[in-house]
């Protein structure tokens, strides 16, 4: 898992213009109130199904609602969403999910089903919008950063 779709992005210097992921991250200001960052605990996740019951290659959907740390809905997307499937009479049984990131905080999660089982459903936030911005931002500022040095010498001060 990348926390960025292009994979060597810390790695690499900044460019000319942003990146096509960069730009929705760079246009708000950076998160100042810890209070406004998306937090799992207050998130939510619904079974958009109509019926618990489902048979093999049905499409399975769970609606992902982000909140705030003060309980308040997202306004935006770019959160890092995570969900998946699980049997639960099988350690080894594993079913990933695609999600959707409808731009305004919340996400939907759709699986086919490739076998028979009990499921267990599995969500999680990965990286929430502001942390990736942080990141962003950080990237832009230290690889843009330009380091001077030099010796000053004069008959006051001498700094070698």
């Amino acid at each position: 898992c990348q926390l960025f779709p292009f994979p060597d992005f810390i790695k690499t210097p900044p460019v000319p213009t942003p990146y096509d992921f960069e730009a929705s991250y760079l246009e708000d200001p950076p998160v100042t109130d810890i209070l406004k960052t998306s937090l799992a605990k207050r998130s939510s996740v619904v079974l958009v199904n109509s019926s618990s019951n489902f048979f093999i290659g049905d499409t399975v959907a769970l609606l992902i609602t982000i909140r705030d740390a003060e309980g308040n809905l997202k306004t935006k997307g770019g959160d890092d969403v995570r969900a998946w499937f699980t049997d639960v009479s099988s350690a080894d049984s594993l079913l990933p999910t695609k999600i959707t990131d409808y731009g305004n905080g919340t996400y939907l999660a759709t699986a086919v089903l490739a076998f028979i089982g009990i499921f267990r459903t599995h969500a999680g936030l990965a990286y929430s919008r502001e942390y990736k911005q942080t990141v962003v931002l950080t990237h832009l500022m230290i690889k843009s950063a330009v380091i001077y040095f030099g010796a000053y010498r004069n008959a006051i001060v001498s700094l070698l």
